[in-house]
């Protein structure tokens, strides 16, 4: 995040926090990164480098159409922004507001849908990078090259980047619908975030993921 932002985050009231996490989540979908090829064995759940251990809640966050649900992790609520992120279809924002996850489709013609499914998610990955690579100019560097993994019998594809120097650790989840492909980002909203921070974090995310019932 942004230094500014960081250092107004916890004076904000709820709402003007929300718009702030809104504004910088559009900057994270528009922002770029170079990228790897994505690996093409996917790695089992088990033995992935996240586990999905987080303490979850009863409570369910849907998108409007229902064809999403979750459940929320322990001291998450889930949140919603038209007016300044209207391409969010699911979101769910920490307590404390020190960090983001939101769903986002993949804006695409069905043609480009159809001939990404023959290629699989490896091919998903290069177009998720290529879009922010567009942006991002030489302000984002990878961390964590694509990688897929199966959690729950869903196949996926992630990747992390930085778009601040390598303070803040972003983690970028791609999977399919079915009838589109969503992007789910976990993006902390504080600096500086500790590896150990991070894993909690990417932790919390796996967890929501395997939550996850796609109708």
């Amino acid at each position: 995040m942004p230094p500014h932002l960081a250092a107004t985050t916890h004076s904000l009231r709820p709402s003007r926090v929300i718009s702030t996490l809104a504004v910088l989540l559009l900057a994270v979908f528009s922002a770029g990164c170079g990228g790897s090829d994505a690996t093409t064995e996917s790695i089992p759940a088990a033995k992935y480098r996240y586990a999905a251990d987080a303490e979850m809640t009863a409570t369910l966050a849907e998108t409007a159409a229902r064809d999403i649900v979750i459940r929320c992790p322990a001291g998450w609520r889930e949140t919603v922004d038209q007016k300044n992120a209207p391409n969010i279809v699911l979101w769910i924002v920490a307590e404390n507001y020190g960090a983001s996850l939101s769903f986002v489709p993949l804006q695409m013609d069905p043609v480009l849908y159809t001939a990404l499914r023959r290629d699989g998610l490896s091919a998903v990955a290069k177009v998720s990078l290529s879009l922010k690579r567009d942006n991002a100019r030489d302000s984002v560097r990878v961390l964590q090259p694509p990688e897929s993994f199966t959690l729950n019998r869903r196949d996926y594809v992630a990747y992390e980047y930085s778009a601040d120097g390598g303070k803040t650790a972003i983690r970028v989840v791609l999977f399919d619908t079915g009838r589109q492909y969503i992007e789910c980002a976990l993006l902390p909203a504080t600096q500086p975030v500790t590896p150990d921070e991070n894993r909690r974090l990417f932790s919390v995310q796996q967890s929501v993921l395997a939550s996850m019932v796609v109708k």
